[in-house]
């Protein structure tokens, strides 16, 4: 009867470990990570580059990467987004630099006024000069790894603003210091606010104006309280992708190499690229919904008013770079990179 016993034991291991060898290898956990960001799921960025991101990574590592987008604020306020990834509240954020002045200042530079030509151009810019200037400095707690870029910036309001005389007196909405200056510059008031609180504060008449993307307005209803455009492409902005930097380490390095093909430089001109395209697509759709509700056409600039604005709003770019040097920003050195950048990605 033992020998019965010990025999049957030993045909159950042996056909134990017969089934744990044709099963193979325990399946890789998989890797669940959170991206959070302010703007709302119907607009371009997020079903655009973000979504498109996030799939490319997810398929290339086979399924071991499952990205989980969290638009429209749900999880992080658009002012806490950068703490949010820095504490681990969140594994990546899409982040506004602008809405917190003073932690990141090199980050500003996208937002001077006249200086970029298109989306796409300021995408590959502004990766340089962060990848330069910002990575070791401002945000050294994070993985940077590529920047969104939206298209230069028009006007959108509830009061007429075709010349430079008629800013007077304006309270126009900014996010960040150099809108600020810029909006001071035209001649206006700005008051500083995230933008969900543009509907509301136009509404109320607490704003006159915004400068914002044709895109954005679609998305965002502001079609609805406004009435007057003027074309201006005023300036652009730009939100750096950052990932938590002990999530980065806790990567199989390669997972690492599957994100880092995948963004850098040229996810940042490609999703310009994008943005550019679409941008002047809803620029048509604006046009047509003003028609045919009645408003005003899009006032845009001659090119006398242009140099106009341009002149008025030059010295900002100045008190960006004195200040920034007086803070020990080298701000001179990133102003003269990026004119050098701009004039090399425009060709």
């Amino acid at each position: 009867m033992k020998k019965f016993v010990v025999i049957t034991m030993t045909v159950l291991l042996i056909g134990a470990l017969i089934l744990c060898g044709c099963a193979g290898p325990a399946p890789a956990e998989t890797i669940e990570l959170k991206c959070a960001f302010h703007m709302p799921a119907p607009s371009f960025p997020i079903k655009g580059p973000v979504t498109s991101w996030a799939k490319k990574i997810e398929e290339e590592s086979g399924g071991r990467v499952k990205i989980t987008l969290y638009p429209n604020a749900a999880l992080v306020k658009m002012r806490d987004e950068y703490n949010a990834v820095e504490t681990g509240l969140v594994d990546m954020v899409i982040f506004t630099p602008a809405i917190t002045p003073g932690l990141f200042p090199r980050s500003e530079l996208v937002m001077l006024p006249k200086l970029f030509p298109t989306a796409e151009v300021a995408g590959q810019v502004f990766h340089e000069l962060l990848e330069k200037y910002a990575v070791d400095t401002e945000l050294k707690s994070t993985k940077f790894l590529w920047v969104l870029t939206f298209p230069p910036m028009n006007l959108h309001g509830t009061k007429q603003i075709n010349t430079l005389e008629e800013f007077k007196g304006k309270k126009i909405r900014t996010e960040g210091k150099v809108e600020s200056w810029t909006v001071e510059g035209l001649g206006a008031t700005g008051l500083n606010m995230d933008t969900m609180e543009i509907f509301t504060s136009v509404e109320r008449g607490l704003i006159d104006g915004f400068f914002f993307l044709w895109e954005g307005v679609l998305v965002f209803g502001f079609t609805e309280i406004t009435q007057y455009r003027t074309k201006c492409d005023m300036f652009a902005r730009g939100f750096p992708c950052v990932m938590n930097m002990d999530v980065w380490n806790g990567l199989p390095p390669d997972i690492q190499e599957i994100f880092t093909r995948n963004s850098g430089a040229a996810m940042s001109a490609k999703a310009g690229a994008e943005f550019d395209k679409a941008n002047a697509e809803s620029m048509a759709l604006v046009e047509d919904y003003d028609k045919q509700v009645g408003n005003p056409p899009v006032n845009i600039l001659s090119a006398d008013e242009n140099a106009r604005w341009v002149e008025a709003v030059s010295p900002v770019i100045e008190r960006w770079v004195s200040e920034g040097e007086a803070e020990g920003v080298p701000a001179r050195a990133m102003l003269d990179d990026a004119h050098k950048l701009i004039e090399k990605y425009s060709k």
